[in-house]
């Protein structure tokens, strides 16, 4: 009986493994995608700026 009993702890750990791995996994490809769309969001910031900067007469003093 605690042979079985062991097996069934067993089998249960490792489903809670597996089920840590998946979440560990899909928080990982969140973050991606965030990382990826705050460098979009930043490089579509950037190019607003530099379009606006170009529009602008700059005098240089030296």
């Amino acid at each position: 009986m605690k042979r079985l009993d062991a097996t069934a702890l067993a089998e249960d750990l490792l489903h809670q493994q597996r089920s840590l791995i998946d979440a560990r996994a899909a928080a990982m490809s969140r973050v991606a995608e965030l990382h990826d769309a705050g460098r979009l969001y930043e490089l579509s910031v950037w190019r607003e700026v530099k379009s606006i900067l170009n529009g602008l007469p700059f005098e240089t003093e030296r």
